[in-house]
């Protein structure tokens, strides 16, 4: 049964519009792969991951990558399905690694009803925490204690780093 809802639902998706074609075959492919998971919850997840290059072609919000990392890589393949090409080129695109802010330091910064956070840099740049990150914050001191380090992570996401405290977080620009 779950074969058949699998390759009904992708299937569905590949029929439904030409423009996504090569993308929607490729998520195809990746939710044949997703097959192989043996638990369903997992399995589950692996299908949400399978879609991400899709997800990152309407701008949506990417998956976690704890479900991108479930998606069995293809026969012969060292990467996931592909996704989408930006600046810097298609590597630096899934690997990341790209500084974009090195040791700036804090203007101003402020948490949400939810505990994530938005961060004003010295330079007037705006990231706020995806809401996929579970990760929370805990700072007290006043914004110029801190300095962040922000670089391009996989899959066009982008990760923050504060100079002296653990962890990193997931952030998108505002502005």
């Amino acid at each position: 049964m779950r074969n058949t809802t699998t390759s009904l639902f992708a299937l569905s998706l590949v029929a439904a519009a030409p423009s996504y074609s090569a993308t929607r075959d490729d998520i195809y492919q990746a939710f044949q792969r997703c097959n192989a998971v043996g638990d369903n919850r997992a399995w589950l997840d692996c299908i949400y991951g399978a879609a991400q290059p899709m997800r990152v072609e309407l701008g949506l919000p990417l998956a976690p990558a704890d479900q991108v990392r479930l998606v069995p890589p293809a026969a012969g393949a060292a990467t996931p399905a592909k996704v989408p090409e930006k600046k810097g080129g298609l590597l630096s695109y899934v690997l990341g690694g790209k500084r974009e802010v090195d040791g700036m330091a804090f203007r101003a910064y402020s948490f949400d009803s939810s505990g994530r956070f938005t961060v004003t840099l010295s330079d007037g740049q705006v990231w706020r925490q995806v809401d996929d990150d579970h990760r929370l914050a805990a700072w007290k001191a006043s914004p110029g204690r801190y300095q962040a380090s922000i670089r391009s992570g996989a899959l066009g996401s982008s990760i923050l780093e504060v100079r002296g405290e653990p962890g990193a977080f997931m952030v998108r620009r505002v502005r």
